[in-house]
This record gives structure tokens, C-alpha cells and sequence, in this order.
């Protein structure tokens, strides 16, 4: 009997099924900050086994890609093409080589270019594309990292970029050893405790030594215009970069000590300021020691979440612990906050404290003005407030207080403005503030725009989705007929996405990408949404919210027409002993005569979720207007 892999091969699915899986994905979406520009962004949604094939190393909870110095790819774009949001025209990015394979592009303030990554055989560069004439040039002797402090932001100068350069001098990759330098020792310290789970960490000094050498950087200004490239500091094992909102100083996070126990963003690392321009250290914020005792479901202790504070030119802040990290800990508070000014000589001001655990901040434009959000792990609740971090005692003036299952009554996520300089902060209207959120309904969810009032906490509901399709609220658009409204504050800018310490950072919202609005205030009836039933697929459209009229911007064609008829539907039902009443989407195949009594095979998929109460249990989310698209894990495939 011959071995089993001699005539073991590939297998392929039916026709129908590739030609399904063949035909390309929806493209990204990335509107500029003036709203003007849609960036549609190719990409191929299975990548070939060539890319799969290439060789990765799995270290400190990463997996690399030694060859290019970057992580593991799965899926990249292909290529771009530049929409206007007023006419729809379209205008196709040349001078990207055949079989590109492309990184997230990056908008400047100003809108009018964006950078993007590519890898090559040697390593990755960095493009940038003009908006005027759609065309791509790469900036010549770089290639950057994208492993953790890079691989690029831009500069408010919007001609500048703060790149994590290869170092031109950097030994080869180290190489294993045939015979190991020395044992690998474990040891155990003989007390109890809860340890999490995790895959890929590091295993060996050899290992180590692997991971030390892939994130080590270079960082250094890069004229896109000249191609000059000055370093800043010296190379060195960066975990993140972030600019302050004025780009006088940066906020730099440094490895120090790793662990066989916890991936990488436990390690031990050191938090300075620089000078931004000279690379001077000006202050240490903190040495922080690998984090591998932490409680369950708790936080480290010493500052976390180290960042800019997003209405002032440059003062840092942070969060500590109060109980330990531990979430069992009995303490009147949980968390504090702490903020530190340029130029970091003057101690340390505690100007917060925290009932419960911090769950993220909202900068408002006036300087100090905040919406903060504090999570209670026991009640699966959580609540947000406004306050003034100037004031001595800032008083809390509750906003939002309810479970964090409580889809029906959610009251959606601020909307936030990209000034002409770069900072970044909600969207303020006078003494209000505009939210938009899925909007979940006992029918299912219906998108919503509304105004809040800061003072009242009355809102007003501007918009909501029809329930002939599901359509979402993605930007305002520019208008005529609304005079500009000025910065309220003057000062402050939020760090992009980009501009992190290390510590993790929300996504940005679905169909948008690095993009958002400038001042002046935009017209709110003129809005850029999502919208797509069961027939058709998502589509970028203008909504007109005085007509009603939907114009779109985008035309993507149904990728599998041969199933369209398939027939989707919201159920609800009550669960035996208890009837807590809960909800699923029901497939069946297409042309199916519901009257006919057919029976068919059911095919039951479900994860299951933990609720602490039996209202939110029952709540329905998600919609049965959606377009339905097939991919290549989903069990819809036997539905067809």
C-alpha cells in the first residue's frame, strides 16, 4: 500500500462554490478628514498558498515574518482608487507595480495625500499617493518595520513622517544553534495562582534573542519632498511612539525585560517623554516590570494607558490602580487618574478618582473638558460622565449609566472632528454633542443619528434607517448653508489611532477609515452612509435627510447572483423553563416554498454568551435586512 501523502492533493469544491469565493471582495472604505475623497481600497479576501507558505516565527505572542521584518500576512490590499464624494468620479492610484501587496493608507490632516506600506522582497517601503493626480511615488533608501512602533504616522506638516526605520547597520537575523548555549530552566515559585492562557510566547533565550533583534528600530523624520531622513535617538527595542498634540514632544515606550509567561505587551518596558526635535529623554514616567502576576479579569499596577491628553498643546496622563488590580479587592475606589504638563518638571497631579474601573475617555474641545468611562466588573455596567479635569474636585455629571448588554438602549458613540492642524476631538455643536449607533430594536437594529444636549441630556433623533434595507451613518458631508462654528477651545488633539504607547486602542468605526471631519462644523443633512438589503450589497450612498433622496457613490454588483433568492429571516421564541425569549436568523435555501411542508435538515450554529440578567438576554441584535455574503468557513455554504 503506497504511503498516503503519495497521492494525497488539493482538493477543490464545485464550480459554483469558486467562482463565489473567486470573485473579489467589497473594498475598504477611508474618507479623507475634508469628507471630499472616499479611498476604496482592494483586497484579496483568500490569500494564495504562497503566502500562506512563507516562513513565520512565533515569538512573545507574535508571528513574524523575518524576511520582511513585519507580521505574518493574511490578507493585504491590492490596490486603490480614489472616490469623489460629491460627483462620484473616480480616479484609478497608478504607479503601483504588478501583484502589489499593500498596508492600511493614512490620510494627512490637510487631505491632500496618504502613505501606505509595501511589501517587497527585502523588506517593506513606504508609498505616497497625491489626491490631485492619483499617482504613487515611494520614498527611495527605507524600509520600516510594522512589528510594534511603526511602521509610520504623519506629521500636522502633512510633508513629515515619524518612520520605525531598519536599522542600516543591523546584524543578520540570529541563527539557531545546533546545540542549545544552555538548558532551558523553569521554575516554580510553590504558591498558588491563576494563570491565563497564551499562544506563541517565547520559549528560549535563543528566542528571545530573535525577538529582541526583529523589534529593534530605528526612528527618524522622513521629508517626503526631499527624501532627507534624520534619526531621532538611537536604535532601539520601541514598543510605541506618540506624538503630542503640538509635535513638540513624544511619548516613547522601551522594552526592558521579557517573560516565558505573558506575550509582549507584558513585558517589563520604561515610558519616557522626548524632546521631539533633539531625542532628549526629558522625563521617565514609569519602569514597569514584567506583568505576569496579574489577577483575573484585573489591571497591572503602576501607569497604564499612558497617553495625550487630547484637548491640551502637551500634558500626559494615565491611569493607576487603586485596589491592587484586583477586581475582588473591597476599596471606595478602583482607579485614578494622573496628569503631568510640559515641561514634566512639577510632580505628578492625581486629579481623579474612579468608583470602578476605567473603560476609556472622550475628549471634548475645550481644554480639560472630558466624557469619562468607568466599567463595574460585578454589575456588567457602565457608566459615563463629563467632568473637568481642571477643576479641584471635578464633578461628575452622569450621562449614560446602564449594563453593557443593553443593546435597546444604547445610546450610540460620539462623532468626532479632524481639525485643519490635525487634532482630533468630538464633534461640538454649541452645548451639543451628535451619537450615532446601531440602534437595536425588538424588529432588529435600525441605525440612528442623534443630538445630544449636554446640559439637559435631552437628544433629538436626526436620523434613523428605514426598514427597507439596513443602512448606516458613516460621516457628515460637506454642505452649503450652515456658517462655520469656532473651536470652542482653541487647542486640542487627540492622538490618531496611530500615535499609541504600546497599550491597545479602539477600532475605528465599520467604513470608515483614518479619516474625520475638520472644522468648520459640517451640514447635518447631508450625510455619507452605508446601505444594503437582501438583494443588493453595501454601497457607499449621499443622503440628502431634507429630501430624503439616496444618491450612491459606489456600485458594487451582487458577487453571487445565483443565490440571491436565498431566503433570510428574524426569529424570536422563548427558551423551555424559564422563557427568557431570545432570537436567531433563519436560513433556507433559495426558491424554497415555505407553504410546500418540505421538511428539511436543520443545521443549528451558536456560541454561547453569559448575561447577568434575563431582559438583555432576550434583546435581538443584528438584522435580518442585511446582505448576505458567503465566505469561505461560513456554514451558509449548506444552505445552497
Amino acid at each position: 500500500m503506497p504511503p498516503v501523502n503519495a497521492t494525497s492533493s488539493y482538493k477543490t469544491p464545485s464550480s459554483d462554490i469558486v467562482q463565489i469565493l473567486d470573485t473579489p471582495p467589497t473594498p475598504s472604505g477611508f474618507l479623507t478628514p475634508d469628507r471630499r475623497t472616499l479611498l476604496l481600497a482592494d483586497y484579496e479576501a483568500y490569500p494564495p498558498l504562497a503566502t500562506l507558505a512563507r516562513p513565520f516565527l512565533k515569538l512573545a505572542g507574535l508571528r513574524i515574518d523575518p524576511v520582511i521584518n513585519g507580521t505574518q500576512r493574511t490578507s493585504q490590499y491590492t490596490g486603490f482608487t480614489l472616490v469623489d464624494t460629491e460627483t462620484g468620479e473616480t480616479t484609478q492610484v497608478t504607479g503601483l507595480p504588478d501583484g502589489s501587496r499593500l498596508g492600511s493608507p493614512v490620510w494627512t490632516c490637510d487631505s491632500a495625500r496618504f502613505a501606505f506600506t509595501r511589501d517587497t522582497d527585502t523588506g517593506i517601503e513606504i508609498g505616497v499617493c497625491e489626491r490631485e493626480t492619483g499617482s504613487v511615488r515611494f520614498l527611495p533608501g527605507l524600509r520600516v518595520s510594522d512589528i510594534l512602533a511603526g511602521p509610520f504616522q504623519w506629521s500636522d506638516d502633512a510633508r513629515t513622517l515619524l518612520v520605525a526605520q531598519i536599522p542600516s547597520d543591523r546584524a543578520p537575523l540570529p541563527e539557531i544553534p545546533l546545540v542549545p548555549d544552555s538548558p532551558v530552566i523553569e521554575e516554580t515559585s510553590g504558591k498558588f495562582t491563576k494563570a491565563s492562557t497564551f499562544q506563541d510566547l517565547l520559549r528560549s533565550d535563543f528566542d528571545t534573542a530573535q525577538f529582541r533583534h526583529l523589534i529593534t528600530v530605528q526612528l527618524a523624520f522622513v521629508n517626503i519632498e526631499t527624501g532627507a531622513i534624520t534619526a531621532l535617538g538611537a536604535p532601539d527595542t520601541y514598543l510605541g511612539v506618540a506624538w503630542s498634540p503640538d509635535e513638540r514632544y513624544l511619548a516613547v515606550s522601551r522594552l526592558t525585560d521579557v517573560s516565558f509567561r505573558v506575550p509582549y505587551h507584558l513585558f517589563g518596558k520604561t515610558v519616557e517623554v522626548w524632546d521631539a526635535q533633539t531625542g532628549e529623554v526629558l522625563r521617565t514616567i514609569a519602569h514597569l516590570a514584567v506583568r505576569d502576576e496579574i489577577p483575573q479579569q484585573g489591571v497591572a499596577t503602576g501607569p497604564r494607558n499612558v497617553a495625550w491628553q487630547g484637548n491640551r498643546d502637551s500634558t500626559l496622563l494615565w491611569i493607576e490602580a487603586l485596589d491592587g488590580g484586583d477586581p475582588l479587592a473591597k476599596v471606595p475606589h478602583r482607579d485614578a487618574v494622573f496628569t503631568l504638563p510640559a515641561p514634566f518638571t512639577d510632580p505628578v497631579r492625581e486629579v481623579l478618582r474612579l468608583q470602578e474601573r476605567y473603560a476609556g475617555w472622550d475628549w471634548l474641545p475645550t481644554p480639560d473638558d472630558v466624557l469619562l468611562t468607568e466599567y463595574s466588573r460585578d454589575r456588567r455596567w457602565r457608566t459615563t460622565y463629563r467632568a473637568n479635569l481642571s477643576e479641584p474636585e471635578p464633578e461628575r455629571d452622569v450621562l449614560f449609566d446602564l449594563s453593557v448588554n443593553d443593546a435597546y438602549n444604547s445610546p450610540g458613540s460620539p462623532i468626532y472632528i479632524t481639525e485643519p492642524d490635525g487634532r482630533h476631538h468630538i464633534l461640538q455643536d454649541g452645548n451639543a454633542i451628535y451619537l450615532s449607533g446601531r440602534g437595536s430594536t425588538p424588529e432588529g437594529d435600525r441605525p440612528f443619528l442623534r443630538l445630544m444636549n449636554l446640559a439637559t441630556k435631552e437628544t433629538e433623533e436626526l436620523w434613523r434607517c428605514a426598514d427597507d434595507g439596513f443602512e448606516a451613518f458613516v460621516s457628515f458631508l460637506p454642505g452649503d448653508g450652515r456658517p462655520p462654528s469656532p473651536n470652542p477651545g482653541g487647542a486640542g488633539k487627540a492622538a490618531e489611532p496611530s500615535r499609541s504607547t504600546g497599550e491597545s486602542t479602539s477600532p475605528a468605526p465599520p467604513g470608515l477609515g483614518d479619516g474625520g471631519l475638520p472644522a468648520p462644523l459640517p451640514t447635518p443633512n447631508r450625510l455619507l452612509t452605508t446601505y444594503q438589503n437582501r438583494t443588493q450589497p453595501a454601497n457607499f450612498f449621499r443622503l440628502d435627510l431634507g429630501t430624503g433622496r439616496r444618491e450612491a457613490i459606489t456600485h458594487f454588483t451582487d458577487p453571487h447572483p445565483q443565490i440571491t433568492g436565498l431566503h433570510k429571516e428574524l426569529v424570536t421564541y422563548k427558551r423551555e423553563g424559564d422563557d427568557v425569549p431570545l432570537s436567531g436568523t433563519l436560513y433556507l435555501p433559495p426558491n424554497y416554498d415555505v407553504a410546500s411542508g418540505e421538511k428539511l435538515p436543520l443545521l443549528f450554529w451558536a456560541y454561547p454568551e453569559e448575561y447577568s440578567d434575563a431582559s438583555t438576554a432576550g434583546q435581538v441584535r443584528g438584522s435580518d435586512k442585511t446582505f448576505t455574503r458567503l465566505a469561505g468557513t461560513s456554514p451558509l455554504w449548506f444552505v445552497t
